[in-house]
């Protein structure tokens, strides 16, 4: 039946279908979109009620291309509407439409109508019996059956029918609009065409709908196009985001570099190209993805190569989720951070401990020592507040909670000078050296946990709530760089 829109997405983004040679292989065909769109794109008569001959010729030389090519296609057709009923009011819509373009066409002589003849479907079927073409006609909707067939087959799907974009096929689908059967020739065997796969492993659908992998990795793969998101910061520098970079690289790396399906060798243990010729062991795969950052107040973009570390050239993002803890946590020591450094930390703030080592390193001017004494002071509060939440809620789930007031008893002076700041209204003038550094620490935040959930969290997630509190470490900064 389609997503409403999705097909004229994907042709108007062209990066998302790439160019493929298509031949020696089984093919699962959509039979009801391939004799719509034989009899429409050929432009055969509407008008009077069909010419069938024609319609006939058009069905044998296509499926001659297709056994020229070595291609063996298996046809399914539509049958009737599923026991739920559920698209009767789509294709009761679409019949209104047909009546209404039937219509136009005894008033013009406008081809564009696609009003199909009534015997079309039956003459399809009959030249598959006399061509010997497998096929098979559904009881209800093909669709299900169409998308079964050729993840067992491991082969591509032929279809116009943009449902198959979100169906989960191995091989992926061949747009027929795109399938450029008759340009086939006896010194070309093979049929240029373009194809969409989805290069997501089973293991990240459930982790995405959960909310548990970052959203940007279907950018990545789908577009290699990713838009940062903007701050309040100096707009006079670079971005903040530009300080994240390096863990951005490697993420890409991952995703792009680490998920191709090159086969590495054959039985024999030579290496080998997917089309069978042997690889060029010296060749790397190269890959960069489009980032749009601002470059002052302007949005602009600039391309960024994705980075697969030492630790990760083995992995595939196919089974990332299976590697060994080890290796993982090993890719996340891209952070600059062994974990011999973070013993002693509690293992829910290793992750913003590592991040922080990798901004003092890497953020630009370099951190001083009263913005990294706010931030982990800052840390502390949020620390305090957390567990005094946790204690409090555990004693009594039903009463209303009051952060303030137990770690002032709690707590004492310290604390309760903290609390103090985060009553107080911050001043108008924004610091914006303070608010540049730790834009750059939230960047590197940010690309730290996308990282630790696409490697399926080596460290334990921090709950980021207590993280930062921008209005007390901006204060504390104020504070300590007075002598407070």
């Amino acid at each position: 039946m389609g997503v409403s829109g999705l097909t004229k997405l994907l042709n108007h983004h062209g990066n998302i279908l790439e160019d493929f040679k298509f031949s020696e292989s089984k093919l699962v065909v959509d039979g009801s979109n391939l004799f719509h769109s034989l009899y429409f794109k050929s432009r055969l008569d509407q008008k009077h009620g069909g010419d069938y001959d024609d319609f006939e010729d058009q069905v044998c030389k296509f499926f001659k291309a297709l056994r020229d090519c070595g291609i063996k296609p298996y046809v399914i057709i539509d049958g009737g509407s599923d026991h739920t009923d559920k698209k009767f009011k789509t294709l009761k819509n679409r019949a209104e439409s047909k009546i209404k373009n039937a219509k136009a066409l005894t008033e013009s002589n406008n081809l564009e109508r696609d009003v199909l003849p009534a015997l079309v479907k039956y003459v399809f079927k009959q030249v598959l019996s006399s061509l010997n073409v497998p096929f098979t006609q559904c009881i209800c909707e093909a669709d299900q059956g169409i998308a079964l067939l050729a993840r067992n087959w491991k082969c591509p799907v032929l279809s116009d029918d943009s449902d198959f974009y979100i169906f989960d096929i191995v091989e992926g689908c061949l747009p027929i609009s795109h399938f450029q059967w008759q340009e086939t020739s006896v010194s070309q065997r093979y049929i240029k065409c373009k194809r969409y796969t989805t290069v997501l492993p089973d293991w990240t659908l459930l982790l995405l709908m959960k909310g548990k992998l970052p959203s940007r990795i279907v950018n990545v793969l789908l577009h290699k196009r990713v838009m940062q998101s903007a701050q309040v910061e100096n707009h006079a520098l670079v971005s903040g985001n530009t300080t994240s970079q390096f863990i951005r690289q490697v993420l890409y790396g991952l995703l792009l570099l680490g998920s191709s399906p090159v086969k590495e060798h054959d039985r024999k243990g030579k290496n080998l190209r997917t089309d069978g010729r042997k690889a060029d062991p010296s060749s790397q795969k190269v890959s960069e993805v489009k980032e749009y950052d601002r470059e002052g107040t302007e949005l602009t973009y600039r391309m960024v190569k994705a980075i697969l570390p030492s630790a990760a050239q083995h992995l595939q993002l196919d089974t990332l989720d299976k590697a060994p803890h080890s290796v993982r946590l090993e890719v996340l020591e891209t952070l600059r951070v062994s974990q011999s450094t973070l013993n002693g930390i509690p293992p829910h703030l290793e992750l913003p401990v590592a991040v922080t080592y990798y901004w003092l390193r890497h953020a630009h001017p370099q951190p001083d020592r009263p913005l990294l004494q706010a931030l982990l002071l800052g840390l502390v509060y949020g620390e305090f507040c957390r567990e005094r939440k946790c204690q409090g809620s555990a004693a009594n789930d039903s009463s209303p909670f009051c952060v303030s007031g137990f770690i002032v008893e709690a707590e004492g002076p310290v604390l309760e000078r903290l609390r103090e700041l985060t009553q107080n209204p911050v001043g108008a003038d924004l610091n914006l050296g303070v608010a540049y550094a730790y834009s750059q620490w939230q960047c590197c935040l940010r690309e730290g946990l996308n990282l630790n959930q696409l490697l399926c969290f080596p460290l334990t997630e921090p709950q980021c709530a207590w993280l930062y509190r921008g209005t007390l470490v901006h204060q504390l900064v104020d504070q300590l760089r007075r002598g407070g």
